[in-house]
């Protein structure tokens, strides 16, 4: 329930803004676009319903041995996640209440409506892993990359299904390609700090590579790894969107491109999604003490069978299948990129991106002891 909350939280910050980013932009650079003012609505309102589920979880815990009025005063002003969904409750009010009364128009108000969505970034970040880790620091960190998530995925979702006129895309590209790779340079170096804020209680002499391959038996690490893979798929997109197409854009410049944005967005929805289930997982701070606790992720059991010793980690020890499967992950990666020089069906590249993700997973999984 709490991870399903907060995959639809992150759909509804994106929505936000991406909507308030393309509105702040000078004109010219967003074709015309538009959102329903229901749906607008809806996303500040879910901001508020599914921001609460994490509150709501802590709250039943507690009403064992408090009533529920005193449980949900104690968690509102005295936990992380409390105090964030307050701030993210007024911010959202102030966004209905500026939808409702349609006086969000115009670029000064987006740009104001941008450093609300900003402000609800922070907030949310308030009750993630990297603050309990790192504290404020961990919060910037953290903030700036669900930023670069939300600004980068909500504009993909107004390019791929809310624009309304045909798009200049040769125009569009020469920002938004820039744009994407800056936002997914902001996510792998962001990444990379939280992975290792998260993984610093294995040992302050471990290398972070270490550290990441032995959270791989926790399903924090399980679904990092398919954050990980899945980054990469979109950067297949990034090549295909900002690279192939916009060339041949410059021979035919009426070429329709939005099915692989659209096609894009799935990614990011896949990839929304194992974000969600990771918030809601115990980080791989002290490993030994999480896989006593919750034991050995499902998935790398159901790979290399029960009974790995708790507290050893994990080899790598690469053998013939797993190098195989290393290498057709390649192959499918090559044959996402064909189907989009070809011209084939943007489904097919999707389906090429699933089994990337998956022959990349098989081999590095079958290649750790």
């Amino acid at each position: 329930m709490v991870i399903a909350s907060q995959l639809l939280l992150y759909l509804c910050l994106s929505l936000l803004a991406g909507v308030m980013t393309a509105g702040a932009m000078p004109r010219g650079y967003m074709p015309r676009f538009r959102v329903p003012k229901w749906l607008m609505i809806a996303a500040a309102g879910g901001v508020i319903v599914f921001g609460a589920a994490p509150v709501f979880s802590i709250i039943m815990n507690m009403a064992g041995n408090l009533s529920f009025a005193g449980a949900f005063g104690q968690v509102l002003f005295g936990f992380n996640a409390g105090r964030a969904w307050l701030v993210m409750y007024l911010i959202a009010i102030v966004f209905i209440a500026l939808f409702a009364f349609d006086i969000m128009e115009g670029r000064a108000m987006a740009r104001a409506g941008v450093a609300l969505t900003v402000i609800l970034a922070v907030a949310q970040s308030f009750a993630g892993h990297a603050f309990e880790q790192a504290g404020l620091w961990g919060v910037t960190v953290h903030a700036v990359h669900l930023i670069a998530v939300m600004v980068w995925s909500g504009l993909l979702m107004i390019l791929g299904w809310f624009t309304r006129e045909k798009v200049k895309w040769p125009a569009v590209l020469s920002w938004f390609t820039p744009l994407a790779l800056i936002s997914i340079i902001v996510l792998a170096v962001s990444g990379v700090f939280i992975s290792d804020v998260v993984t610093a209680g294995q040992g302050a002499g471990v290398s972070i590579f270490r550290r990441l391959a032995d959270s791989w038996l926790t399903d924090y690490g399980q679904s990092l790894l398919f954050k990980q893979l899945l980054l990469a798929a979109v950067l297949g997109y990034g090549i295909i969107n900002g690279i192939l197409y916009r060339a041949k854009l410059r021979l035919d410049p009426d070429l329709e491109i939005r099915p692989w944005i659209r096609t894009e967005t799935f990614v990011v929805l896949i990839i929304l999604m194992v974000t969600a289930f990771m918030g809601e997982q115990p980080i791989p701070s002290r490993l030994d003490t999480v896989i006593g606790r919750d034991g050995v992720s499902p998935l790398f059991e159901a790979v290399h069978g029960a009974g790995i010793p708790v507290g050893t980690g994990v080899s790598f020890s690469f053998d013939v299948i797993g190098v195989l499967l290393i290498l057709f992950s390649a192959v499918f990666f090559g044959f996402m990129l064909y189907a989009a020089r070809m011209r084939m069906h943007a489904g097919l590249s999707f389906v090429m991106a699933l089994c990337f993700v998956a022959s990349g997973y098989l081999g590095l999984m079958l290649s750790v002891v």
